[in-house]
């Protein structure tokens, strides 16, 4: 499971499971082959089997782990992936060049590295959901979905996502993902304290009054101040949301662009100069269900605009 992930077991099992119904289907004809033959001959293709079936795995392990966009890849035997703080502590101590990755959703190889690629996936946990202040304090790996997921019985949500919910949330912080207007600011501005294991191997507590200026520099920093454990975030109530995607020019887009602002709580663009096309999303709070009853689309978490 450190070597390929857990994504991968199932597929790993499925497999050699396939070998396996295959071997067993051919068995009677190759006895009848052996018998009018060489019995040893009927040998052959199930050793054949079974040495792709102990090749396989190792021919998989070759096969880098992708970028979301597929820009880039990783090799899995640079992966490691620990299970608490004194593994991950652990692995600090003993390597020279590390880098962490979130949910590899940066278009850009800034998780490559020549040394070991720490995932925080075992960190996945929302630590405390603090109502009266308005924050939550979760560990580094903990996935904006799941965030949000957690949070929403309560009836807050955290202030930006970006586009995507899928990547965890200090890989979001670390890469300055995007806000969602020009009153909305990146998703790093909602911080309130960081936790991190530094590459001495201590623990700094970062906060907003604490350390200003290590702070301030804390993201987007790629990382480089050291590996972030935990986050407190601001969180704000949860709204519902009629969304619109508008696709235009890009001349027509520069004539809608301040007035578009203005006029919508969330909005964002993305330009596609090879065809002069901008995919512009919008959305505005509404009361739950009014969007819907006026002809509205009802989906769950997020939808890529992209898509469309």
């Amino acid at each position: 499971l450190d070597a390929f992930g857990i994504p991968f077991f199932g597929t790993l099992n499925g497999i050699s499971s396939l070998v396996a119904a295959i071997i067993g289907l051919l068995s009677y004809p190759l006895q009848l082959f052996g018998l009018g033959k060489s019995f040893s001959f009927s040998f052959v293709p199930i050793a054949c089997g079974v040495l792709l079936s102990f090749a396989f795995p190792l021919i998989l392990r070759r096969i880098p782990l992708k970028s979301w966009g597929v820009s880039y890849g990783v090799p899995k035997s640079k992966f490691r992936r620990p299970k608490n703080l004194a593994e991950l502590k652990k692995l600090v101590a003993g390597s020279s060049k590390i880098r962490c990755s979130g949910g590899m959703y940066s278009c850009s190889p800034l998780v490559c590295s020549e040394g070991i690629v720490i995932s925080l996936e075992n960190f996945d946990k929302v630590l405390e959901v603090d109502l009266d202040n308005s924050i939550v304090r979760v560990q580094g790996g903990a996935t904006i979905e799941h965030i949000c997921q957690t949070l929403k019985p309560h009836g807050f949500a955290i202030p930006v996502m970006g586009t995507i919910d899928g990547g965890n949330i200090v890989g979001a912080l670390m890469t300055g993902t995007h806000g969602l207007a020009i009153g909305l600011p990146a998703i790093h501005a909602f911080v309130e304290s960081y936790q991190i294991l530094k590459a001495d191997g201590s623990m700094v507590d970062v906060n907003r009054g604490g350390k200003p200026d290590m702070f301030a520099a804390m993201a987007p920093s790629m990382g480089v101040m050291g590996i972030v454990t935990q986050v407190t975030i601001r969180i704000v109530p949860l709204e519902h949301l009629e969304a619109r995607i508008e696709e235009m020019t890009f001349a027509d887009m520069i004539l809608k662009f301040v007035d578009t602002m203005e006029k919508n709580k969330y909005a964002r663009m993305v330009v596609y100069p090879s065809i002069d096309k901008v995919a512009v999303w919008t959305a505005n709070p509404v009361e739950e269900g009014t969007a819907v009853e006026a002809g509205a689309k009802k989906v769950k978490g997020v939808v890529n605009f992209r898509d469309d």
